[in-house]
């Protein structure tokens, strides 16, 4: 119960800097304006009926690569603006921005591509345990209902199987964002990054854990209203006017950013409290003293006006 508490208290903190930063949710709704396009494009728009299977697969590849790289950058904009908070300074999107293209992007291309490869891996399995939906003919038109039941991943129903392997996705994706801050913090290469992303997993796998389970009722509970929305439109063959669509789609956009965002953030503070033990255990052993429980050290917080990076 105390992990729980422990990774609720972080989300709920993540949560509340949120409403004291509102730009530190800009990278995520940023990435979300490339990822629906991409999503709906290629699967509404796109001729895929002229590409062999080869091809397809390269394409394919491709694409889940690119909403990897996207999903990364959002990650490492995120925690560029955390060390502006956390060291005093002015949140700055523009100088995340600069510091992730030209400073991070280039050590984190192998763990962007490692979690591609695996996402696509995923994706193959999924595919082909994927249960086709009845009313496919419908959905092969793109319109706005179309695309909210798509965002939403209301689109299909969801076997074991495949719930399995969304929650196997989701690992790899919050394992992906534990490892970018040693990167974006501590300056080190792709293979040290894993290492500590990884170490901090390994050691603090209780919150982890906890963490991963709270995101998902978060998702869960934020997406309810979506899923009772398609429920009554589809049971009782409602067609809502355009203007309903449209608060739907604006709706499912900040749900998603916000998902998206409280797993960045979950995975950042986390490393930061493992970073800040790391570092009490030091001065403990240094000044003589008995080293500290994971839990005496305090967790780090954007709105507590201490800057948890000095000395860092």
């Amino acid at each position: 119960m105390r992990n729980l508490y422990e990774a609720f208290e972080i989300i709920l903190k993540g949560t509340i800097a949120l409403l004291s930063y509102p730009k530190l949710l800009v990278p995520v709704l940023i990435t979300w304006t490339l990822y629906a396009p991409t999503i709906l494009y290629f699967k509404y728009s796109f001729d895929w009926s002229v590409y062999d299977l080869k091809d397809r697969v390269y394409i394919n590849f491709l694409i889940i690569f690119f909403l990897s790289f996207i999903l990364s950058f959002s990650c490492m904009m995120l925690l560029e603006l955390i060390e502006h908070i956390e060291s005093g300074k002015k949140a700055s999107l523009s100088k995340a921005f600069y510091d992730c293209l030209f400073k991070n992007t280039v050590k984190a291309l192998p763990i962007m591509l490692i979690w591609a490869i695996v996402w696509f891996v995923i994706s193959i399995l999924q595919a082909i345990f994927s249960r086709k939906d009845k009313k496919e003919e419908r959905d092969s038109e793109l319109n706005l209902k179309n695309a909210n039941r798509t965002l939403s991943g209301m689109d299909n129903r969801m076997t074991t199987i495949q719930a399995f392997l969304h929650m196997l996705n989701k690992s790899v994706r919050m394992i992906s964002f534990t490892i970018f801050p040693a990167i974006c913090w501590e300056d080190k290469g792709p293979i040290d990054s894993i290492r500590s992303g990884f170490n901090v997993v390994a050691k603090r796998w209780q919150i982890f854990l906890s963490g991963y389970l709270l995101t998902e009722v978060v998702l869960s509970l934020i997406f309810f209203p979506i899923s009772i929305y398609f429920v009554i439109i589809d049971d009782f063959h409602i067609n809502t006017p355009i203007y309903v669509d449209v608060l739907v789609l604006i709706y499912i956009s900040f749900t998603w950013s916000y998902y998206i965002f409280i797993e960045q953030i979950f995975c950042a503070e986390l490393y930061l409290w493992q970073k800040n033990y790391l570092r009490a255990v030091e001065v403990a052993k240094k000044n003589g003293r008995d080293i500290p429980k994971f839990s005496e050290v305090k967790k780090p917080c954007l709105i507590d006006d201490i800057d948890d990076f000095v000395d860092a």
